[in-house]
């Protein structure tokens, strides 16, 4: 074996010496896969290399000599070339080698120092290293089994289970089971087996050979129960009385007829025989009587008797007979005003049923719907096939940056901003109407239509322990915990559908032990002074997404009620006083517009400025238009007209679940652990192309799918929400973005993101608790995982300020100002030139020197009308520009 595994590496070393020079010899392998550059900037501490490929094909580029050193890895979308820029690497490749994904073919080249024209110095390593020793697999027999005959058997089929088998460098190739009887060799072979335990044992073979350790697994098979259980004692019956029946007389009725409903009375182990009414009027003993009655209340109680003579509990029920209508009232708000009893969200739905029909399909209140706006692949929610939306909904597949992801929460944790009551939405209505009402009075209405609407879980609480800080001011389990009761603790969910139910947090709500405040009126009152949807009642939710004033969007928060013209134009009552929904408002209670982050839409179309500024700056298709014009299309009107984001309340630009403190304020002032969240004001953008469309990270995604992004600092972090678009992508602008980052727990063995349980991190400050909870659920207990850095661009559409405030043009362009600047143009945004200067330049005539860009531009574009192939690496044919070279060559 030792032999074997010497001539393995030299005939390793042999190929890629062959390999080597066969690469040396012709860089390029067909005319659609070549490396055009691999050139060392000392100077700037600057790699680039650059390959070209058929656009839809995958690439990765990477050290020849270190394949761990990945450079760069992308999917050619747009544009058939893929560019690496690593500033400071920490190894300075001394050959590159460019994977072809999507072909398996590979080029190699030498890295080339711009100053001298060979490989750099420093660099590492100089040549190909050998072949790991291959490692042996692991056999996995599965756990052990107890089985149990049933009567009248004398032997069983069971299945054993070698799936959990593994190879750490390879994969498994046979598995070899021994035992009595002898199992097939297969993963997971039946046998039949008698009473008795019975020891099976595996041993896997990977790949090249390799035999792992054997392991065991132990079968028992119990002997049938010899006796069945004694029947159980007669269970009393149950009666049901119905519910409670309103009506109301006619105009001249003096009285009316109403059928009582005892037709849900049961018996769980026999029947039904007889009923009992008692009331005034006395009904009729029969399972449905019928009775007279004039205007007012009654109360009428039923008993049943089962075939063995068992009386059951009473139950009653209370039939209400209303006077006459009167005229119905003139106007909604009379309408509204004439509410005496607010019973949930069912009042509204009384009168509003339509209304709430509309809401039903959005995404406000499904919390999902089809991502028409991604281009990774996600599941669209419309065939999901699944009827509560919380299966596949954005709570089940979403995760970001900020909060992590519902999943492996409890509920109530994310669902105080759901317009939902509490309950899992379903996807679609159900056809029986009782069931089409329940799921329609689970729309709460006033969430968005009551600017001081509070609520807060209803129903029963079970204790919640929060683990006490220590002298360090970290959490310290040894101490006794913090323990919260009441509506304190933690609300009781339904254990299957895990529903509950929310109720009023007003002065007569029965939380008397209730965290914060009650809202200043009581919920009659409320529901008598519903509006239409304000800035407040929007901004009471999304303000404080990401758990704070501010937190996630940067250009949204509680500054936005009523900001100064500085801080919003848009919104201030000193502008255009306008309201979320002048701008948002589909029609049919669904919402135009997206942040890139996020993931459904509730209808297609783009939501853009020129909505309403159909014309900003005149005829901007014209070539000849002014430099405002020309720029209107290809930058969005955000860049120049948002020249800073967090104003007035700081937003957060970086998350840490490692670093833990406790807050008392947290989780509704229950008090918990929050991580570490570091804020800032008055922010300048990021810069990015932006299409409308977006890549945005649902969970069970491979993470090699999302590009790394450098950071500041030099490390590296993992984008899981990037704007789609480059400088030659169709309809595609310049936008201002938020960036963020924070850390997330990468499950090794899948490469994918792990929804930690945000909520045993409230609870506990671990980081690893809340991480290993999330395996646990998941069935993937024990599984290793790695903590890494997270990113994600965050688009800019509020804080627009006077067109006075606008940016100039020396903002971006150094010529016209000097510097700072805003953006890189060249290396950032596409705009560098597709050579040097002087050979840019010499294409048509020969180097007159340098002249600033604007001069360029006046004479190349205005002047002669140059497209601007001419000397960059995009075009602009939208612009009638002329493409031909050779018709500007000077004689």
């Amino acid at each position: 074996m030792v032999g074997m595994r010497t001539m393995n590496r030299l005939s390793f070393q042999m190929l890629s010496i062959v390999v080597l020079v066969l690469l040396s010899s012709s860089v390029a392998i067909g005319a659609d896969f070549k490396i055009e550059k691999a050139l060392w900037k000392a100077e700037k501490s600057l790699l680039i290399v650059k390959a070209t490929a058929d656009i839809g094909q995958r690439l990765r580029i990477e050290n020849a000599y270190d394949s761990t050193q990945v450079l760069k890895e992308s999917k050619l979308r747009k544009k058939e070339t893929l560019t690496s820029r690593v500033r400071s690497p920490e190894q300075l490749p001394c050959r590159i080698r460019v994977v072809n994904l999507t072909t398996d073919r590979e080029l190699e080249q030498d890295v080339k120092s711009s100053d001298t024209g060979q490989i750099p110095q420093g660099c590492s390593p100089t040549g190909p290293s050998e072949p790991p020793v291959n490692k042996a697999p692991v056999a996995d027999a599965g756990i052990d089994q107890l089985h149990q005959l049933q009567a009248g058997q004398t032997s069983m089929t069971v299945t054993l289970d070698g799936s959990g088998s593994s190879d750490p460098d390879g994969k498994v190739a046979d598995y070899i089971w021994t035992g009595s009887p002898d199992p097939a060799d297969v993963v997971s072979p039946s046998i039949s087996l008698n009473e008795g335990t019975h020891k099976f044992s595996l041993i896997v073979v990977d790949d090249q050979g390799e035999s792992s350790a054997s392991d065991a697994v132990l079968i028992t098979v119990e002997a049938a129960p010899v006796e069945p259980p004694p029947p159980p004692a007669n269970e009393e019956p149950v009666a049901d009385a119905g519910a409670d029946q309103t009506h109301q007389l006619q105009v001249g009725q003096s009285s009316l007829t109403v059928t009582l409903n005892g037709s849900g009375s049961m018996d769980p182990d026999g029947s039904v025989v007889s009923y009992v009414w008692d009331g005034s009027p006395n009904p009729a003993d029969t399972a449905s009587p019928s009775v007279t009655l004039a205007e007012g209340s009654y109360e009428f109680t039923l008993m049943v008797e089962d075939n063995l003579g068992e009386i059951s509990a009473p139950d009653s029920v209370w039939i209400t007979v209303n006077a006459p209508a009167t005229e119905p009232p003139a106007t909604a708000a009379e309408a509204h005003a004439s509410i005496v009893i607010y019973e949930g969200p069912s009042t509204c739905i009384s009168c509003h049923e339509d209304e709430a029909v509309a809401m039903h399909g959005s995404v406000h209140y499904q919390q999902s719907g089809d991502t028409i706006n991604l281009t990774n692949d996600v599941t669209p929610f419309s065939s999901s096939g699944l009827p509560r939306a919380g299966e596949r909904g954005d709570g089940a597949i979403g995760i970001n940056t900020y909060c992590g992801s519902h999943l492996n929460s409890p509920r109530f944790t994310c669902a105080g901003c759901h317009v939902g009551n509490g309950r899992f939405p379903n996807s679609e209505l159900p056809l029986d109407e009782t069931e089409r009402q329940a799921e329609l009075s689970n729309i709460d209405c006033l969430m968005c239509h009551q600017d001081t609407y509070k609520r807060f879980p209803s129903g029963d609480f079970e204790p919640l322990e929060i683990v006490e800080m220590g002298t360090d001011g970290k959490p310290d389990p040894s101490l006794p915990p913090i323990v919260r009761t009441g509506s304190q603790g933690i609300p009781v969910v339904d254990p299957v559908t895990l529903d509950f139910e929310f109720e009023p947090a007003d002065a007569n709500s029965t939380l008397v032990d209730l965290g914060g405040s009650p809202m200043m009126q009581d919920r009659v009152s409320a529901a008598q002074s519903v509006h239409a949807t304000t800035r407040k009642s929007c901004l009471n939710c999304h303000a404080k997404a990401g758990g704070g004033d501010g937190t996630k969007r940067g250009d949204l928060s509680s500054a936005l009620i009523d900001p100064a013209p500085s801080i919003d134009i848009h919104m201030s009552s000193s502008g255009e006083n306008l309201s979320c929904a002048d701008c948002h408002d589909a029609g049919g209670h669904r919402v135009k517009g997206r942040g890139l982050d996020l993931r459904p839409n509730d209808v297609p179309e783009h939501f853009t400025c020129e909505s309403c500024h159909d014309q900003p700056h005149g005829d901007y298709s014209n070539r000849n238009g002014g430099s405002r014009d020309k720029h209107a299309t290809r930058v969005a009107c955000q860049t120049c007209h948002i020249p800073t984001y967090a104003k007035g309340v700081p937003t957060e630009t970086n998350r840490d679940w490692e670093d833990p403190h406790f807050s008392a304020a947290a989780c509704n002032g229950r008090g918990g652990w929050l991580p570490r969240e570091d804020k800032a004001l008055n922010l300048t953008p990021t810069y990015h192309w932006f299409d409308g469309t977006s890549q945005v990270y649902v969970l069970g995604e491979d993470l090699a799918d999302y590009p790394v992004t450098v950071l500041e600092d030099g490390s590296e972090a993992i984008t899981l929400g990037l704007p789609n678009g480059w400088v030659n992508t169709q309809n595609a602008k310049i936008y201002p973005m938020k960036e963020h980052t924070s850390k997330s727990a990468v499950h090794d063995a899948s490469n994918s993101l792990i929804a930690h349980s945000t909520f045993e991190f409230f609870r506990t400050g671990s980081f690893d608790t809340a991480v290993q909870s999330a395996l646990e659920q998941t069935g993937r207990s024990g599984d290793s995982y790695s903590v890494k850095k997270v990113h994600t661009f965050q688009t800019l559409n509020h804080g627009v300020e006077a067109s006075s405030a606008a940016l100039e043009c020396g903002a971006c362009h150094a010529s016209l100002s000097g510097g700072p600047l805003r953006m890189d143009l060249a290396n950032d945004l596409g705009y560098g030139m597709k050579g040097k200067e002087a050979e840019v330049c010499t294409q048509c005539h020969e180097n007159k020197g340098s002249m600033s860009f604007s001069k360029i531009h006046e004479k190349h574009v205005k002047d002669k009308g140059y497209d601007c192939s001419t000397c960059h690496e995009f075009s602009r044919p939208e612009r009638g520009l002329n493409t031909n070279i050779a018709q500007f060559v000077e004689d």
